[in-house]
């Protein structure tokens, strides 16, 4: 009740009240660090650290320790960072930047049953933070895919706005990031979110979180998504894309997903002629090299750097470089290390194809490229990707 609340509660704002101040995104818990008796008597510190006042006209709500972040039965959820790592969720019909209704709670391991248009799906309380009606939009629209795709303008503009209102926040920028990564699937949508400085912002958002290694995953896995439009590429080079795709690669070298990512994007930026010379200037052979060698056991490190490594490699300048930098052995080990993954033998023979355009890089990789193309065709002979690489 709000009469009990004093100093140090835990609060929310009551259902039915307009997000705002530091309570302005879905699910906000704040903490009451004052009362000072007046018609607006509550000072609440919400959780990125801004405060606001509050009246005492039940505008807040009490959240218990326990159940502060338990969303409840009939209000709207998405996904949470991260939520791919939480039991099946990723195989359930709810995807980031999408909201669903929750149906049911049974207190079990896996209590929260999700409706997403005509589908239900059990998720784990880790995948699942609540979402309140006013910033989803109407929740028959939200539980509807075809209303989610009719609305993809209206979710961009907001969860770029979020950026823009939160840029220092990393649990606000990296599930932002996330959705916009998902929404940007379509040609139309990667120009929208490209749109109004929307490079830029994800540039900036990523500087401003260097050190949180989600972030940089995900702003890499945005990049990588932008940059898979002609039109974007060139963009790229011009408001910073690749150096935060660089800088995040170098700033997180240990982690995989990171690494994966951001060879990605350089994989996709590396389709532009002017955008290889940039890359490699600025030290990018090396970093996907090293990237390589740091995660050989990562099938998708390792095709991702032979598919970078293969694009760079399309400038016949940069192929003795790319040799040079050591990757050629690169992507020979992967090959060898990965015999039965598809991917990665398919990318390393692209890789290699190019790379042997040189007279020079034809020698150096005769005594194990050979074999290892050999092998791939031999053991592959139903993938008619790595028959035609």
């Amino acid at each position: 009740a709000e009469g009990s609340i004093t100093v140090g509660s835990k609060v929310k704002l009551a259902p039915g009240e307009t997000n705002e101040g530091c309570l302005n995104l879905p699910g906000d818990v704040g903490t009451v660090i004052a009362n000072d008796g007046s018609d607006v008597p509550y000072n609440v510190r919400g959780p990125r650290g801004d405060t606001g006042w509050f009246s005492a006209a039940g505008r807040l709500v009490l959240v218990s320790e326990d159940d502060q972040d338990r969303p409840p039965v009939g209000g709207l959820v998405c996904l949470t960072p991260g939520y791919e790592r939480v039991g099946d969720a990723a195989g359930g019909p709810l995807k980031p930047g999408q909201t669903g209704k929750l149906v049911e709670d049974d207190g079990s391991a896996k209590p929260f049953k999700v409706k997403v248009g005509a589908q239900e799906w059990w998720y784990q309380a880790e995948a699942l933070m609540a979402v309140s009606s006013s910033e989803a939009g109407d929740s028959d629209a939200s539980e509807s895919s075809d209303s989610d795709d009719d609305d993809d303008d209206a979710k961009i503009d907001k969860l770029k706005r979020y950026l823009v209102d939160h840029p220092d926040s990393a649990e606000v920028v990296q599930p932002c990031c996330q959705a916009l990564a998902a929404l940007a699937s379509t040609e139309e949508n990667r120009v929208a979110v490209a749109a109004e400085g929307g490079i830029e912002l994800v540039v900036k958002v990523m500087a401003a979180n260097g050190s949180s290694a989600g972030v940089q995953e995900e702003g890499c896995g945005l990049l990588g998504k932008l940059a898979s439009g002609a039109e974007n590429r060139v963009l790229m080079a011009v408001k910073g894309g690749i150096d935060a795709v660089l800088n995040a690669m170098g700033a997180h070298g240990s982690s995989a997903v990171v690494q994966e990512k951001g060879c990605e994007a350089l994989k996709f930026l590396s389709l532009n002629a002017e955008n290889r010379t940039l890359v490699v200037a600025k030290g990018g052979i090396a970093l996907v090299v090293k990237a390589m060698g740091a995660n050989g056991s990562s099938a998708e490190v390792q095709a991702q750097g032979c598919e970078a490594l293969g694009n760079l490699a399309l400038s016949k300048e940069i192929r003795v470089l790319v040799a040079a930098k050591g990757g050629i052995d690169a992507v020979v080990n992967a090959m060898g290390a990965h015999r039965s993954s598809v991917e990665v033998q398919e990318a390393g023979c692209e890789a290699l194809k190019f790379l042997a355009l040189h007279a020079e890089n034809r020698v150096t990789m005769a005594p194990k490229g050979i074999g290892v193309v050999v092998n791939a065709m031999g053991a592959h002979g139903s993938s008619e990707g790595v028959q035609r690489q």
